[in-house]
């Protein structure tokens, strides 16, 4: 009796296991199995691009008066896809566009040359347009809704960024906690978006960063990493390791 009772507590134990296993196989399949909608989210994002008609939204030409733009070539431009506002620039100029409207509705003259400038951001929810204005000088313009269904870009000194030196290229993490400056040739500082006259982190690079037209500068969504060209006519580059302050150089032998 005492023998088949023994097996019998043994094979109950591998049953409760057994079952233990198939409730967690249950649960897991719960928690992993995709909705309908995500499922359809995912159809829809593995589209063939190759298969995409696009269709002609706004020109922006001649027609289209800005009265301080003189010249027509560009460095950069980017869509507000909530606020539908078009945002371009060239070395002195920089402009936005309504593209419901289909009307200029804001220009900017600064005075330097920038390339790849300005960015569309959030500060406390709130949409602001960051526009290097000066050698040495980010200007962050608050976008406000007015009552004529318009919007006016209000300069926001409490976030404008002055440096010692020369702005050559600035980044933004995802979420606009931070923002990156390359200052100068070889001086890369993080500052805190809620404390942006000071610099919470600077790193000094090997080497000199040539200046370049180009978005040379470009930092991870959680800003802990950033890559970083050489500028102009240079054959390398840099991933830098901004939380344990490391840089690697890397050269290409094609360029």
């Amino acid at each position: 009796v005492q023998l088949l009772l023994i097996n019998y507590l043994e094979e109950k134990k591998k049953i409760h296991k057994l079952y233990s296993i198939l409730r967690e196989e249950t649960f897991f399949k719960m928690v992993t199995k995709r909705t309908q909608s995500q499922n359809a989210s995912v159809s829809k994002s593995a589209q063939d691009v190759t298969k995409l008609r696009l269709s002609k939204t706004l020109s922006v030409d001649s027609k289209m008066k800005f009265e301080k733009l003189s010249r027509s070539d560009m460095y950069k431009s980017s869509v507000d896809s909530e606020l539908k506002l078009l945002a371009m620039e060239n070395k002195k100029w920089f402009g936005v566009v309504d593209m419901d409207k289909k009307r200029p509705i804001f220009e900017h003259e600064r005075e330097c040359d920038a390339h790849q400038s300005h960015h569309w951001i959030t500060i406390n929810a709130e949409k602001y347009l960051s526009v290097q204005t000066k050698e040495n000088e980010i200007s962050m313009f608050k976008v406000v809704r007015q009552q004529d269904s318009g919007y006016a870009f209000i300069e926001d000194q409490k976030y404008n960024i002055r440096v010692k030196g020369k702005i050559r290229f600035c980044e933004f993490d995802a979420d606009f906690t931070h923002i990156l400056l390359m200052v100068n040739e070889r001086n890369l500082q993080i500052r805190d978006m809620q404390d942006v006259q000071n610099a919470v982190k600077n790193i000094t690079l090997d080497e000199d960063v040539a200046e370049s037209r180009y978005r040379n500068l470009r930092l991870s969504a959680d800003g802990k990493l950033c890559g970083l060209g050489g500028g102009a006519y240079k054959k390398y580059f840099y991933v830098i390791d901004i939380v344990n302050e490391k840089q690697f150089k890397v050269t290409s032998q094609y360029l």
